[in-house]
């Protein structure tokens, strides 16, 4: 039970960095059409911020998949806490800021 719902946080990462990817893009393109370049380029950062989050976990993941180490319970939390945390923060982070962006534009 618990490995089932530890496999469906792991599986929603990317689903959330890609949500909020989206949202970065839609921000871009609504900026751009609004000729805000710097935003264009803040949100173009944001990719590539949430892709270095990404990145990070995909790293932490396969370095502990692939550990000989005694895996248990604590250690799956940690490494949970290592991951989910700071992917659901930066893509809550980069979803308000955007939202912040656009408030001036369209308003």
């Amino acid at each position: 039970m618990l490995q089932n719902f530890l496999f469906l946080l792991i599986v929603s990462l990317p689903v959330v960095g890609f949500i909020s990817m989206c949202r970065s893009f839609l921000c871009a393109y609504r900026s751009y059409k609004a000729s805000k370049v710097i935003q264009v380029i803040i949100c173009a950062a944001f990719v590539f911020i949430m892709l270095a989050v990404l990145a990070f976990d995909l790293v932490v993941l396969f370095g502990y998949g692939v550990a000989h180490t005694g895996k248990n319970s604590t250690n799956d939390f940690i490494v949970l806490m290592v991951t989910v945390i700071p992917t659901y923060a930066a893509a809550y982070g980069l979803w308000l800021i955007c939202r912040y962006m656009e408030k001036p534009v369209f308003n």
